[in-house]
């Protein structure tokens, strides 16, 4: 979520007043700062090192899960809450086994050991709530998605330690008001997007206020970390009118946070992102409101219909493409998805090109750049996040407020 995607929710949300843009509950916050947020072994960051950089305030290489150079664990902002006294949290709309809340409660040399991630977040029990999607990593084969292959079920072992476990929205909203421990898996590895999301999943916003229900009957305080990770799925794709609704999902999440720290202000709220994804430009003629077109992402159009019908010239893709992202299969777009690889995704990014030029937005990449992210702040030392510095001092500044170590980051 770099700055392109706020400023696109913004466009989006302004489509619901009169003027060229609307205001977002992030921009309500009264500090913003920048940082520079280069991993050990590349100017365009991953996930996992930025990530990394924020939990342990040590730049690592890209992969890398909050393990230093000589493979020795590096202790986490969350795990050092956690031996405050305090509860900590970790929420998201991807797996709670990928990389940004892998790094805050695991360590690993490689981001995509999911297996092992989930193993560590269930049996050292630094982590009082978990939520968001990641079943498949949590059960094993032959049971409820799950793709484990050591037999191990880790949601009945968090059971039988004491732990509420719920996988619909319905099931969450129903626990008891007195949960403190609470394991939320709600998809098999991803959630889905907001704009194709039913009354199954619940919302960022929804996993937001039961984590701070959970979390705040703990006198001694909390940690929790937040992630809209789907902005980076949508952005990966291309797919602007998916990822601006993302946005505007998570600036949801943020209004429940603040709504919090208006109870409580002697909350801190950090607004913040490791990169930006798709190198998202907006030329001059960029028209927000045939983003109302779109109906469903790209995404979950191409996965509804049956496999004879991803057939680019086939009616039944023809009706799907229109109905559900507004788009005509004229001889324009018959002819860039002839030029495209006849595979899933290479269908995808045509869509997703046509959808892009449909508002004259543009995107230069498919993968992360190295513009500067943002971070907000409100709240008790909001003042220390002001400015440009690296994003070592993100955990530094954490550090101090929480007067834990903060040695290996001091601000800068």
């Amino acid at each position: 979520m770099g700055a392109p995607q706020v400023y696109g929710a913004r466009a989006f949300k302004g489509l619901e007043g009169s003027g060229p843009v609307g205001r977002l509950h992030i921009d309500d916050m009264p500090v913003m700062g920048s940082f520079d947020n280069h991993s050990a072994d590349a100017l365009v960051t991953d996930s996992a090192a930025a990530a990394t950089a924020f939990a342990t305030g040590v730049r690592v290489k890209n992969r890398t899960l909050s393990l230093g150079e000589g493979g020795a664990p590096l202790p986490t902002i969350l795990e050092q809450a956690h031996a405050q006294g305090r509860s900590t949290g970790l929420v998201t709309t991807v797996s709670v086994s990928n990389a940004t809340p892998a790094a805050f409660g695991a360590h690993t040399r490689e981001r995509s050991e999911e297996f092992d991630v989930a193993a560590q977040l269930a049996d050292h029990q630094a982590v009082d709530v978990l939520m968001g999607a990641g079943r498949a990593f949590f059960l094993p084969t032959g049971t409820d998605d799950g793709r484990r292959t050591d037999g191990r079920n880790l949601r009945e072992e968090m059971r039988t330690r004491g732990w509420a476990a719920v996988s619909t929205r319905d099931a969450l909203r129903a626990l008891p008001a007195s949960t403190r421990r609470l394991l939320g898996l709600f998809a098999p590895v991803d959630m889905a997007f907001d704009i194709d999301r039913t009354d199954r999943e619940p919302s960022l916003a929804e996993m937001t206020e039961a984590a701070l229900g959970c979390l705040s009957q703990n006198a001694k305080g909390f940690f929790l970390m937040v992630e809209g990770g789907k902005i980076d799925r949508a952005c990966h794709a291309n797919d602007l009118g998916t990822a601006v609704r993302e946005v505007l999902a998570f600036d949801q999440a943020v209004a429940v946070a603040l709504a919090y720290q208006a109870r409580h202000p002697d909350t801190l709220v950090l607004v913040t992102a490791d990169h930006e994804t798709g190198g998202l430009t907006f030329p001059t003629h960029f028209e927000p409101r045939k983003l109302l077109l779109q109906r469903a992402s790209v995404e979950a159009t191409l996965t509804a219909l049956p496999p004879a019908a991803l057939d680019p010239t086939s009616e039944p893709f023809a009706k799907a493409v229109r109905e559900r992202l507004g788009l005509d299969l004229d001889a324009a777009l018959a002819a860039r998805l002839a030029a495209a690889k006849p595979t899933p995704i290479g269908i995808a990014f045509a869509l997703t090109a046509a959808l892009t030029e449909r508002v004259q937005a543009a995107f230069s990449t498919h993968e992360h750049s190295a513009l500067p992210p943002l971070i907000w702040a409100k709240g008790p030392g909001q003042a220390l996040f002001q400015g440009v510095y690296d994003i070592t001092g993100v955990y530094a500044r954490m550090a101090a407020l929480l007067h834990v170590n903060a040695a290996v980051g001091a601000p800068r």
